[in-house]
């Protein structure tokens, strides 16, 4: 099988999985937090209106102006920078013995 199919069902996985997460943890949200159905809906729609607004400056920014391959470097990068950093914030170690 070939890579490139692997990734795109990954993909297409972790998209469906973002989109359906909430109401499949509302029993437990509800239960656990203790919020009511006005806060949630209001979770939800936060979530989508900021999954839409990052469309854009991805695929305008990202995608077309400096191009598929650096574009995936820079976040891939960006991103171990902010594990890096949240780990430094909360003390902990990628150590086994640190």
């Amino acid at each position: 099988m070939r890579i490139d199919f692997v990734l795109l069902v990954a993909a297409y996985v972790l998209s469906q999985f973002f989109r359906s997460f909430l109401p499949v943890l509302t029993g437990a949200l509800e239960r656990d937090v203790g919020a009511d159905a006005a806060d949630l809906s209001n979770a939800a729609g936060v979530w989508f209106l900021a999954f839409a607004a990052m469309q854009l400056p991805v695929g305008w920014a990202g995608l077309a102006r400096a191009g598929r391959r650096r574009f995936c470097w820079a976040w891939a990068a960006a991103a171990g920078r902010c594990c890096s950093g949240w780990r430094r914030l909360r003390g902990i170690s990628w150590s086994a013995w640190g």
